[in-house]
């Protein structure tokens, strides 16, 4: 499976879209015990320009919220550079081992 990521613009953010992404995400993380390597990484917040965050969500992440994809327009995407990469905003926090 891929990686997938959303750009949520300033709109969405102040309009809580980003928030309930991420909380459907966690609900699906716990309702699924915690799965190793399943996680969604927040994005660095650009602050110039647009204002936009984008948010990843791994492959074991899809695993256990691929009706994510549809509802959120999620796209594919190559795995995030650890620069690239805030936090992780739900999940295993392990998995900032794996991006270089």
């Amino acid at each position: 499976m891929s990686w997938y990521k959303r750009i949520f613009t300033t709109d969405d953010i102040l309009n809580g879209q980003m928030d309930l992404i991420r909380r459907e995400f966690g609900m699906m993380y716990l309702d699924s015990d915690a799965p190793d390597g399943a996680a969604m990484l927040l994005g660095e917040y650009n602050r110039e320009g647009a204002g936009e965050c984008t948010i990843y969500i791994s492959p074991k992440g899809i695993e256990i919220a691929d009706v994510l994809i549809k509802q959120y327009r999620l796209e594919k995407c190559d795995v995030p550079k650890n620069k690239e990469i805030d936090s992780v905003a739900v999940g295993d926090t392990l998995i900032l081992d794996i991006l270089v």
